[in-house]
């Protein structure tokens, strides 16, 4: 498979505790946890890892915000 860019990562604590730990993946599909604002990584434990990306569409297909053009109103 490709890299996905723009992917949010959620490692959710498998016991319910407080602190998940999130990213967004890069454009080669890497990411960085951090729990806390201050702090890179998660707090160690058993987690649940899920990933997604939300995209727009037209008529049911993907469009590529890169290639969307911005129109301006007069």
């Amino acid at each position: 498979g490709e890299p996905v860019e723009g992917a949010s990562v959620v490692f959710a604590p498998a016991d319910g505790a407080q602190y998940p730990a999130n990213a967004l993946t890069d454009s080669g599909g890497r990411f960085e946890l951090a729990a806390f604002p201050s702090k890179e990584g998660a707090v160690p434990g058993a987690y649940k890892v899920s990933m997604s990306k939300t995209m727009e569409t037209h008529n049911g297909v993907p469009q590529d915000p890169k290639k969307q053009k911005l129109v301006e109103a007069d």
